[in-house]
């Protein structure tokens, strides 16, 4: 279903140039320096990937079912859980048979951020441990997405910080004039979650981990293209 031309479960955001990055002197050398982006107009779902979506694409597809379900069936009450232990590849395909993609680095960090806004978190600047599931709050596991309204980007996507990171579609590649060493073959995973403390919720934190890992901390969610 189209609503207005968007589809069901996603918000346009309206593309632009930002500073991707930090300059932050204590940063890690993977999240600086800060460099010029332009991302062009695209969707991205409101919410992370849940256990009720992504059951479907396992029905429909006879992909291998996350680790910790049985069969095909995630544990009770989890519906509107985000969908977890899902390696980057589990992803991808799920995306490609929703008609979706992963996002790109560049596109996650932009909506984190309020469209390029020089956010620190989704929210703004100041930390709140009302507006995400962190560390900081102790519940040890994911909540329903969407559980943190007044954390949402200016968009309205929620769980951008916290709940569970998220990969998007990029290999690591260390940013122009950043010291950090490359580190082959490896994708990156965005956004925090119920493990990490607060300052590892900021939008411009990077992390990166093998395609074929997969964690009870990381799901994801999918961006479209929006036609020419």
């Amino acid at each position: 279903v189209v609503k207005g031309g968007i589809p069901e479960g996603m918000v346009l955001v309206k593309g632009g140039e930002f500073k991707m990055g930090t300059d932050d002197p204590s940063a890690d050398d993977a999240d600086k320096p800060s460099h010029t982006v332009t991302v062009a107009d695209f969707y991205l779902d409101q919410y992370e990937v849940t256990n009720e979506q992504y059951q479907q694409f396992v029905k429909q597809t006879g992909r291998q079912a996350p680790k910790g379900w049985t069969g095909s069936d995630f544990r009770g009450g989890e519906g509107k859980f985000p969908v977890v232990n899902v390696t980057w590849t589990d992803a991808t395909e799920y995306a490609k048979w929703a008609g979706k993609r992963l996002p790109t680095e560049a596109e996650w960090e932009y909506a984190a951020r309020g469209g390029g806004q020089d956010r620190a978190y989704p929210w703004g600047n100041d930390w709140s441990d009302k507006l995400s599931n962190s560390k900081e709050d102790g519940r040890g596991g994911p909540m329903p997405v969407g559980s943190y309204p007044g954390g949402a980007t200016k968009d309205q996507i929620f769980d951008m910080a916290g709940n569970v990171s998220e990969w998007v579609a990029d290999d690591f590649i260390p940013y122009p004039g950043s010291k950090r060493a490359a580190d082959p073959n490896n994708k990156v995973y965005r956004g925090g979650a119920y493990v990490a403390q607060k300052e590892l919720l900021k939008t411009t934190l990077r992390w990166w981990d093998f395609p074929n890992g997969a964690y009870p901390y990381l799901g994801f969610r999918c961006a479209k293209d929006v036609d020419k």
